[in-house]
């Protein structure tokens, strides 16, 4: 008797146990995370802090750009709300984000690569924060202070995106091949009136390696900056 109602309990504990145990059904996990996949890796770039990126053109004129910081922890929460007026959000989910401060060397205008994981279509992602939805890789540079942009409404348009689909081309720059090269052209041809001696918003197009970078741009002068 006394081995039977040591087994029943022996039982009784087991299932106990076993009850407090987390099941995929019973309680619903964190809120989703669209973090980089695989394929997103090798488009991050291998920019270092404080390395030095020259350009030269067909005069042999130069340009550089420092590293300023690079964003080691990619992890975000998406959160809409708090402000100067708010010291409350409303949470959703997480996303993965990288940040690639550079600065013209030694004029000092700053601009910023930024890649980013994000879900096609947000407000589905919105709607139930526990269900990882399809999501896209995104890349842009903003603030380059050459950029003429394209003529908007009623500002001139600072911002370059990376369309991951476009046809690449192959460019050879200081003995190096760059095969991953992405041609984005800012469809203006005409200068920028906003920009300075120092920062004259006159370059329409932009060369672009997946892997590399920026490594080339052209302006409205003729000029053909290349990567060293």
């Amino acid at each position: 008797m006394k081995n039977l109602k040591h087994i029943f309990l022996t039982l009784l504990t087991l299932l106990a146990l076993a009850s407090c145990t987390p099941t995929e059904n019973s309680a619903p996990k964190g809120p989703a995370y669209y973090n980089f996949k695989s394929e997103d890796i090798p488009r991050l770039l291998p920019y270092a802090e404080n390395q030095i990126i020259t350009f030269k053109n067909q005069n042999n004129d130069e340009r550089k750009f420092k590293v300023y910081s690079v964003s080691k922890n990619y992890r975000e929460l998406y959160a809409v709300g708090m402000g100067f007026f708010s010291n409350s959000a409303a949470t959703y989910f997480y996303y993965d984000i990288k940040e690639i401060y550079l600065v013209d060397y030694p004029n000092g205008a700053s601009f910023m690569i930024q890649f980013i994981r994000w879900p096609l279509n947000t407000e589905l992602a919105k709607s139930n924060i526990y269900h990882e939805y399809p999501s896209i890789f995104g890349g842009n540079i903003q603030y380059f202070p050459w950029w003429n942009g394209e003529v908007g409404a009623n500002s001139w348009d600072l911002d370059i995106f990376m369309n991951y689909n476009l046809p690449k081309i192959t460019i050879t720059s200081n003995g190096v091949i760059y095969r991953n090269v992405l041609k984005i052209m800012s469809n203006n041809n005409t200068v920028n009136p906003a920009g300075s001696s120092t920062y004259p918003r006159n370059v329409n197009v932009l060369y672009f390696d997946e892997q590399n970078g920026i490594i080339g741009f052209d302006d409205l002068e003729g000029k053909q900056w290349r990567i060293q």
